[in-house]
């Protein structure tokens, strides 16, 4: 993409504007840290420049210090922060509802009874804990956007979505003093 001597000369031009843009970031250390912004601007800075030099088909110590150039970089890295928050924005509703403890992510989390580890001060109907272990065990019955995919939860259960639904609103209510405000 970009030879070493060529970031060079980016970083220290943009360099302070990369670590800005990449604090306006949203999110949090677990689903998207400050490294992970920083770094994905980088390859957009890189992408930018290659880019721009296929666009005006010139050597890159020519278009460098352009307006033209400055214009384009600055453009793409604000970009890349607003497809970066946008992503963000649109998995808060599962980011919102799910927490990670440290101590449940090792090795033997997958012998772990899921329903009682995250929620052992409640009691949770035989349904229930089958499908919080249902989803514990197959993560993808969770759609992108945060919400159970019911047909496919329901096909693993063996039973009929208008039961697996009432279980989940069920699940809901009891769980809904863990649910963040």
């Amino acid at each position: 993409m970009i030879s070493e001597e060529e970031w060079t000369i980016l970083q220290r031009k943009y360099d302070k504007l990369l670590f800005h843009i990449a604090h306006r970031i949203g999110g949090d250390n677990v689903t998207n840290s400050f490294n992970d912004s920083y770094q994905d601007l980088c390859i957009a800075c890189m992408e930018a420049v290659k880019a721009y030099r296929k666009k005006v088909l010139q050597p890159f110590e020519e278009f460098v210090e352009t307006q033209g150039f400055d214009k384009y970089l600055k453009t793409c890295l604000w970009n890349c922060k607003n497809n970066k928050g946008a992503t963000i924005t649109k998995k808060k509703a599962i980011h919102n509802k799910v927490t990670l403890e440290e101590e449940l992510i090792d090795a033997e989390m997958y012998h772990l009874d899921a329903s009682s580890v995250m929620f052992d001060d409640t009691e949770l109907s035989k349904e229930c804990r089958d499908i919080v272990t249902a989803i514990h065990n197959n993560p993808k019955l969770i759609k992108p956007n945060g919400s159970i995919n019911l047909n496919a939860l329901s096909q693993e259960l063996g039973e009929e979505k208008g039961k697996v639904k009432l279980y989940i609103n069920q699940l809901e209510s009891d769980l809904s003093e863990y649910w963040e405000a």
